[in-house]
């Protein structure tokens, strides 16, 4: 699983995700994959940034 974007990121943003990690997520399942995270970061950050230019009144 590839992610450049992290819980905490969303939840700046006004995002109210699932407070568990993609690791976690991983354990409890038993899923053998390969998280890779941070992959293009500051491009997901630039569209949480775009988002909020937009001035949305909720995340969802």
């Amino acid at each position: 699983m590839v992610y450049g974007a992290t819980i905490q990121d969303a939840a700046h943003f006004g995002f109210n995700e699932l407070n568990i990690s993609n690791a976690q997520l991983a354990a409890m399942g038993k899923l053998r994959i390969r998280l890779t995270p941070g992959c293009m970061q500051d491009e997901c950050l630039d569209v949480f940034k775009f988002w909020k230019l937009l001035n949305k009144q909720s995340a969802y």
